[in-house]
């Protein structure tokens, strides 16, 4: 069995099978057989280094299709395991051989796995066939289909595929390929069921700023999809000069600015419920977790918080909701993922992507989170904060009275982290919360006491 590799690398088994799902490559050593492995960089996108190193050591090109977990497999070393097609099936093969999958059997391979994962890909094509709605991306065929959507939704455009792709994530449920036309380069992305309301909230804002949003192209609604022209320029995320960043924070003003008025489509767009009045219902229960958690499993290291710490906690962040409410901001767009890898300059402004986590509520939350990778990034001194802060406030001057922003501005940090943290808490209760995600909700509570102390030292009213 192959044992995790020490020098950030895993190892997967793959299961190349033909675009029919009838046959798979198999390695022969005399009667017995197995599955390819390949080694892949750990904490990087699975299915775009599994595609290179397949075409790499196989020699043959590949489409991902989703991660396969065999039974008995658990936390095993070398228990990981990934299907992929070949594209196209290719008889002059330099290793291995096709073998119908219904031929196999247990018997024939010296690695149980291999045959539980085998057995685990075939047994999932079988009760999900009549449900492509469902699982868009389940059959190993997709790929054809996708293509022919693609090269038809390009058509009215006078653009046409010219062959390469990159494929950056794939699953039965989603999907992120890269395609190059004889123009700009255009994106598919498909969301799965977890963030179904990144669909309908990406084409509203696309209808309700298109300047700052990827031009959309075509989008497919049975596949929570849409094909966006590539966002040309230079992103964020490889700059360090302050001039770009405070440019940044300009356009998420103005972004802001222009959604005012599209609250209700906003929020039927699936917009998460951001504002002062959602987040004060849900302090009570998220504070109330942390008084009935066993006091051994909220922390990690050993710290653990009294009940009237969590009380005082709760306190601080019910009076900062009710001092933003109290000044009146409005609500607006707002972007939880807000870090420099999804801003673009281009010619025409910023543009803003993979919305998520997109929500409607106070737009300094947003603020807060991109001043957060501004200070990572830039490492300011004070003049460049307050640079950075005046470039955001000044589009909003023409909207509000500047002493809004000001009574506002010092409740935004602690607002802004309980809104992140109660999310994150919300999200992850519904798929059952383990150990690793209570300590990472505690130490953000902890970062909640900070700000709370540091600004009563301060003389800030919470």
């Amino acid at each position: 069995m192959l044992s995790e590799l020490g020098n950030g690398r895993e190892p997967w088994g793959i299961l190349v099978v033909s675009p029919d799902g009838e046959q798979i490559l198999l390695y022969r050593d005399g009667e017995n057989f197995s599955v390819p492995r390949v080694e892949i960089p750990r904490y990087e996108r699975v299915a775009a280094n599994i595609n290179r190193t397949v075409g790499q050591d196989l020699g043959i090109p590949v489409i991902s299709l989703y991660p396969i977990i065999p039974a008995g497999s658990g936390d095993l070393a070398g228990g990981r395991y990934h299907a992929v097609t070949a594209f196209p099936k290719s008889g002059d093969l330099p290793h291995g051989e096709w073998k119908l999958i219904s031929s196999m059997s247990a018997e024939s391979f010296p690695c149980r796995l291999d045959f539980s994962a085998i057995h685990a890909f075939r047994a999932g094509l079988e009760p999900r066939g009549a449900e492509p709605e469902t699982f868009p991306f389940l059959q190993p065929d997709w790929f054809a289909d996708v293509a022919r959507w693609v090269a038809d939704a390009l058509r009215s455009h006078a653009l046409r595929l010219t062959g390469p792709f990159q494929q950056f994530n794939a699953d039965s449920l989603f999907s992120l390929i890269r395609f190059d036309t004889n123009g700009r380069a255009v994106w598919l992305k498909a969301v799965g069921a977890g963030n179904s309301r990144e669909f309908p909230l990406t084409l509203a804002l696309a209808q309700l700023c298109p300047a700052r949003i990827p031009k959309i192209l075509a989008s497919k609604p049975e596949w929570r999809a849409w094909l966006a022209v590539e966002a040309s320029g230079v992103c964020l995320s490889e700059s360090s000069d302050a001039r770009q960043w405070e440019y940044a924070a300009a356009e998420l003003a103005r972004l802001q600015i222009t959604s005012i008025r599209a609250a209700d489509t906003l929020r039927s767009a699936g917009a998460r419920d951001l504002t002062c009045d959602g987040l004060r219902l849900l302090a009570e229960s998220f504070f109330a977790f942390f008084t009935s958690s066993p006091r051994d499993s909220l922390t990690s290291d050993g710290n653990t918080f009294r009940g009237e710490e969590i009380e005082d906690i709760k306190n601080a962040v019910l009076d900062c909701l009710a001092n933003l409410q109290a000044v009146g901001l409005p609500n607006t767009v707002g972007h939880m993922d807000l870090n420099p890898a999804n801003i673009f300059f281009t010619e025409a402004g910023c543009v803003f992507l993979d919305w998520a986590e997109g929500f409607l509520g106070n737009p300094l939350f947003s603020f807060e989170y991109l001043l957060q990778h501004f200070r990572r990034a830039v490492s300011p001194g004070a003049q460049e904060e307050t640079r950075f802060r005046e470039a955001y406030l000044l589009p909003w001057r023409e909207v509000v009275s500047p002493g809004g922003f000001e009574a506002a501005i010092s409740s935004a940090p602690l607002a802004a982290l309980f809104a992140y943290a109660a999310t994150a808490w919300s999200d992850s209760t519904k798929r059952a919360l383990n150990l690793a995600g209570v300590n990472y909700l505690a130490s953000l509570v902890r970062k909640m006491r900070r700000i709370a102390a540091s600004s009563r030292t301060e003389g800030v009213l919470l």
